[in-house]
């Protein structure tokens, strides 16, 4: 399913990660081991050219990570899933991948995001809105500082140019259960997993 694409509405940030997770993988051993995340190339981080559009407002700011993300526990394990999605909102409005390569380590919904912002910018495209705001967070740890968290929330109406030729698409906005595996390692986290139902 990590090749899965974008139905009607390239940058809805729902659509972008339907279907994107590791089938079920379990993060993580019978005994704790520390395992080291490494660093993605500067070609990975390269923000793409992207055309004048209502994206460029400065509206989208970089979000700030909290200051309880250095520490593994649940509640660190919330704020880091929260701060993932300011992350996800910063990425479609922007076109600006950096972030979202920072904080992902093997997660193909992440990956599929990056990939496909980078097209829609790289063509003049952008989008505006689709902002999710958490409603409600629950997360189970596996033991090993691996939470598997589960978010509600509401995601904004969406305005989507996907080329500077092509015609602005309209995505509904409306109410979204999201999926995230994330881990403590190194000192910080990291998102592995991204699904949304």
């Amino acid at each position: 399913m990590a090749g899965m694409r974008w139905g009607a509405a390239v940058l809805t940030v729902a659509i972008l990660v339907t279907g994107c997770h590791n089938g079920g993988e379990v993060i993580g051993s019978d005994e704790p081991e520390p395992f080291s995340i490494p660093v993605p190339d500067a070609a990975d981080l390269a923000v793409p050219s992207a055309g004048a559009g209502p994206s460029r407002e400065p509206r989208a700011e970089l979000p700030l990570p909290p200051r309880s993300l250095a520490q593994a526990s649940r509640g660190a394990a919330l704020d880091f899933a929260e701060y993932a999605v300011e992350v996800v909102d910063y990425v479609t409005a922007t076109g600006d991948v950096t972030p979202m390569r920072q904080i992902s380590y093997g997660c193909d919904g992440c990956d599929g995001i990056v990939e496909d912002v980078r097209a829609v910018y790289r063509q003049g495209g952008w989008s505006q809105g689709g902002d999710w705001r958490v409603l409600s967070s629950t997360a189970a740890s596996d033991g090993r500082h691996a939470w598997d968290v589960s978010l509600q929330v509401h995601a904004q109406r969406q305005r989507v140019k996907r080329s500077q030729g092509s015609p602005v698409e309209f995505v509904g906005g409306g109410r979204r259960a999201v999926g995230m595996s994330v881990a403590f390692a190194d000192g910080g986290w990291v998102l592995t997993a991204l699904n949304v139902a």
